[in-house]
C-alpha cells in the first residue's frame, strides 16, 4: 500500500450530458464525496452554474487517479489539492485547464502556493513569476452542460 492522504478536487467547464454518469462513476471510484463526511456524489450534485466539489480521505499519493484521468481525457478543467504525507511528500495543488498538461504546485501547510528559489531563478522576471502565480490560482469555471460528447473546451490558459 502506498503513502496516503486526503484530497479535494474542483471540476468545472463544459460537460456533456453523455459524460455525466462516467464522471460520477470516476469520482465515486476514487472515494469522492460531496463533503468530507457526507455521501457519495450523485448526478443531482452536478448543477449547471456551479463547480463540482469532491473530497476524499486516504487516497494513494493524494491523487484522484480515475477522476483526473477521466478529466484529462475529456478536456475537463479541474484543480486538485492534496495533503502531505510526513517524510514522503508535501501538500500540492494540481491545475488542469482542460487543455495542455497538468501543472503541479508545491503548497505550504496553510494551502498557499510556494515557489522555491530555483523556480524563481528559472522564471527570471517578475512578470514571469506573476504569470506563474496567476496560473497557480486558476479556478475551474462553473459547469455548463452541453448536448454533444465532444466540446471545444476553453477552460483557460494552457501554459504557466
Amino acid at each position: 500500500m502506498g503513502d496516503r492522504t486526503s484530497a479535494s478536487i474542483s471540476i468545472g467547464g463544459l460537460l456533456s450530458h453523455a459524460l455525466t454518469p462516467d464522471l460520477i462513476h470516476a469520482i465515486r471510484a476514487d472515494g469522492g464525496r460531496a463533503d468530507w463526511e457526507g455521501s457519495f456524489l450523485k448526478s443531482g450534485d452536478i448543477v449547471t452554474g456551479q463547480v463540482i466539489e469532491a473530497h476524499a480521505f486516504d487516497l494513494n499519493g493524494g491523487i484522484f487517479d480515475i477522476t483526473e484521468d477521466f478529466c484529462v481525457s475529456n478536456g475537463i478543467p479541474f484543480v486538485r489539492t492534496s495533503g502531505s504525507c510526513s517524510g514522503v511528500y508535501g501538500p500540492e495543488k494540481v491545475v488542469h485547464t482542460g487543455n495542455g498538461v497538468l501543472r503541479h504546485f508545491e503548497l505550504n501547510e496553510n494551502g498557499s502556493v510556494i515557489f522555491s528559489f530555483c523556480e524563481i531563478q528559472s522564471l527570471g522576471t517578475i512578470d514571469a513569476i506573476r504569470k506563474r502565480a496567476e496560473f497557480a490560482n486558476f479556478l475551474p469555471p462553473p459547469i455548463s452542460m452541453v448536448e454533444n460528447a465532444v466540446a471545444d473546451i476553453a477552460g483557460g490558459p494552457d501554459n504557466g
